[in-house]
C-alpha cells in the first residue's frame, strides 16, 4: 500500500471533522492502529522535520470531546472491506503561520494505518491546507444537523 494522495483542508480558528474513507481495509481486526502527523513539509532531515500535531487512535466514546482518528465504521458487504475514519481537531491557531498572515499555510500530513499486525503502511497524505480566518470562535465543530460529511460533501455517518 503506497497510499492515497488525499488534500486537507481546515480552517485555522474553528475545529474540524473530516471523514476518511480507506478501501479495501479492515480497521476493525483485532491489532489494528492508526496515526497521523502534520509537519512543515515531508522529506525534512532530522532535527528540522518534528511533527508540529500528531492525530493518535482515540475511541469513538471520547471522540467528541478529543482531538484524534476513532474508527467510524467498517463496511464488510462490499466487494472490498472499507473503514470510515473520523478526523477531529479543535482550534489550530497553535500551528504555524504562513510570511503574509493573510494567506493560507500550507503544510504536510500522513496518516499511517496497521491493520491486525506490526507492519506500519501510508494510507493517505497530501497537502494540509490550514485557511485563513477573521472570526475566532471558540471549539466550534464542523457538523451538519449531526451528520459528517466527506470531502465531496456526500453525508456519511449520522452521529
Amino acid at each position: 500500500m503506497s497510499g492515497s494522495y488525499m488534500p486537507l483542508v481546515a480552517d485555522r480558528w474553528t475545529g474540524m471533522v473530516r471523514c476518511l474513507r480507506l478501501l479495501d481495509v479492515d480497521l476493525s481486526a483485532a491489532g489494528s492502529d492508526w496515526m497521523m502527523q502534520i509537519r512543515r513539509a515531508p522529506n525534512l532531515p532530522d532535527g528540522e522535520g518534528e511533527p508540529l500535531r500528531t492525530f493518535e487512535r482515540v475511541e469513538i466514546a471520547v471522540a467528541r470531546s478529543s482531538p484524534g482518528i476513532s474508527l467510524a465504521a467498517v463496511h464488510l458487504g462490499r466487494p472490498t472491506p472499507t473503514s470510515l475514519l473520523n478526523l477531529r481537531t479543535f482550534d489550530l491557531s497553535d500551528l504555524p503561520f504562513p510570511a503574509d498572515r493573510g494567506d493560507d499555510m500550507r503544510l504536510a500530513y500522513d496518516l499511517h494505518i496497521k491493520v491486525g499486525g506490526p507492519i506500519w503502511q501510508r494510507a493517505a497524505w497530501g497537502p494540509f491546507t490550514i485557511r485563513a480566518g477573521v472570526t475566532k470562535p471558540s471549539f466550534l465543530l464542523a457538523e451538519n444537523d449531526g451528520f459528517l460529511l466527506a470531502e465531496d460533501g456526500e453525508r456519511i455517518i449520522k452521529e
